[in-house]
C-alpha cells in the first residue's frame, strides 16, 4: 500500500488498495486460525513417537510402553516408542527439543532431567525453554536401606556412626548424578556428616555389594530394593518420600525419624517440543490423564511400586520448576567437579 499519513483523505486508488490489503489480512487471519482449530481437531492423522534415552526393559522403558499403548487406544493412532541412548538421557531429549513443533514427538524420562540441568556443563538444550511438560506419570519413592548383620538399626545409629567415625561410612549409588547419589549427598549436608560415596555403573549391582558387606549403606530404589527388604537380605531405615510408600507402609519416612522435611523422590513425565499449539498438548494431557486413572494402568505401575502422578500442564510445570530448583541446590552441595 503507497504511504498514507493518519488524517489525510486517501484518493480512490489509495482506499482501493487499503480495502484490499485488509481483506488479504482478514483471510489470511482467518485461513491460519481455521488451520490450527483443523490441526488440532484432527490431531492426530499420524504415529506418534515417544523417545526415551534408556535401554529397553528398563523402568522408563517399561512405563512408556505402558503409556504408548494407552495412548495408542485413546488417540486412535499409532504411538511407537523409540530407545536413544547417550549421555544420561541427554541424546533423547535433545532429539524431542529439536523436533518439529506439531505434537507428533514426545519425551520420556525423570528426575534425571531436572538434576542434568546443572549437571551437565554441555547440555545441548534447557528443560524450560526448549521443552514444554505435559504432564507428570508417576512417583517412585527411594529408601534408605542398610545390610541386616550392620549395628545400624535406626536413623539415629546412622547419623550417630557418620558422626563418631568421619568419612569411614560409605554410601553406595548406581551412578554419579543420579538421585540416589544426591540423595545421599542431601543427607551429608542435612545432618552435617561426611561419609564416602561410592558409584556404580549398574542398577544392581550396589545392592549386592550392600548385601555383601562391602558398603555400608544406599539411598535406593524401593522398586529395586524391596525384594531383598522382604527377604531381609537389606534392612529398611526409612523412605525418602515426604509420605509413606503404599507398596510398604510398614517403612517410615526419614521425615517421621527425624529429617524433617526430607523429599527425595524420582518421577517421570512427558514433555513436548516447546511451541506445540496448547490444544494439542490439552488434548495428549487429557489422554495422559485418563489413561492414569485406569485400573489396568495403576496395576501395571503396581509391578515397578510406582504411584500415578497425573497432572494439568500448568501444575505440572510448576512442579518440575521446584525440583529443579531442589536439585540444582544439591548438585552446588559438591562443589566444583572435574570437566
Amino acid at each position: 500500500m503507497s504511504n498514507f499519513v493518519v488524517g489525510q483523505t486517501m484518493r480512490p486508488t489509495q482506499w482501493y488498495r487499503f480495502r484490499i490489503w485488509a481483506l488479504s489480512a482478514l483471510v489470511a487471519s482467518a485461513t491460519l486460525c481455521m488451520a490450527q482449530a483443523a490441526r488440532s481437531d484432527d490431531y492426530p492423522t499420524r504415529p506418534i513417537r515417544i523417545i526415551l534415552g534408556f535401554a529397553a526393559g528398563r523402568p522408563t522403558d517399561v512405563l512408556s510402553r505402558i503409556i504408548a499403548d494407552q495412548l495408542n487406544k485413546s488417540l486412535g493412532a499409532p504411538v511407537l516408542v523409540e530407545n536413544r541412548l547417550g549421555a544420561g538421557g541427554n541424546v533423547a531429549a535433545t532429539a524431542v527439543a529439536r523436533a518439529p513443533a506439531d505434537g507428533y514427538t514426545l519425551l520420556i524420562g525423570g528426575t534425571n532431567y531436572v538434576i542434568g540441568h546443572s549437571w551437565y556443563k554441555d547440555i545441548q538444550f534447557d528443560i524450560l525453554k526448549d521443552l514444554q511438560i505435559v504432564s507428570t506419570l508417576s512417583q517412585n519413592p527411594n529408601v534408605l536401606v542398610v545390610n541386616p548383620a550392620s549395628d545400624m538399626k535406626t536413623l539415629s545409629d546412622v547419623v550417630q556412626k557418620a558422626k563418631s567415625e568421619p568419612g569411614h561410612l560409605t554410601f553406595a549409588s548406581s551412578g554419579a548424578g543420579t538421585v540416589v547419589h544426591l540423595a545421599g549427598e542431601i543427607f551429608k549436608s542435612r545432618e552435617n556428616v561426611s561419609m564416602r560415596h561410592v558409584p556404580y555403573s549398574g542398577t544392581n549391582l550396589p545392592d549386592l555389594d550392600l548385601m555383601a558387606g562391602r558398603v555400608d549403606m544406599m539411598f535406593d530404589s524401593l522398586a529395586v530394593s524391596l525384594p531383598f527388604i522382604r527377604d531381609n537380605r537389606l534392612r529398611a531405615i526409612g523412605v525418602t518420600s515426604k509420605d509413606r510408600s503404599s507398596y510398604a507402609p510398614e517403612i517410615p519416612t526419614l521425615a517421621e525419624l527425624g529429617l524433617t522435611g526430607f523429599d527425595v523422590t524420582s518421577w517421570y513425565a512427558v514433555w513436548a517440543p516447546a511451541g506445540v499449539p496448547k490444544d494439542i498438548v490439552d488434548k495428549l494431557n487429557h489422554a495422559i490423564v485418563a489413561a492414569l486413572a485406569t485400573p489396568e494402568v495403576k496395576a501395571r505401575l503396581a509391578t515397578l511400586q510406582a504411584e500415578a502422578f497425573p497432572n494439568t500442564p500448568e501444575a505440572a510445570d510448576q512442579f518440575q520448576r521446584q525440583e529443579l530448583a531442589k536439585w540444582t541446590k544439591a548438585v552446588e552441595l559438591l562443589g566444583p567437579r572435574p570437566e
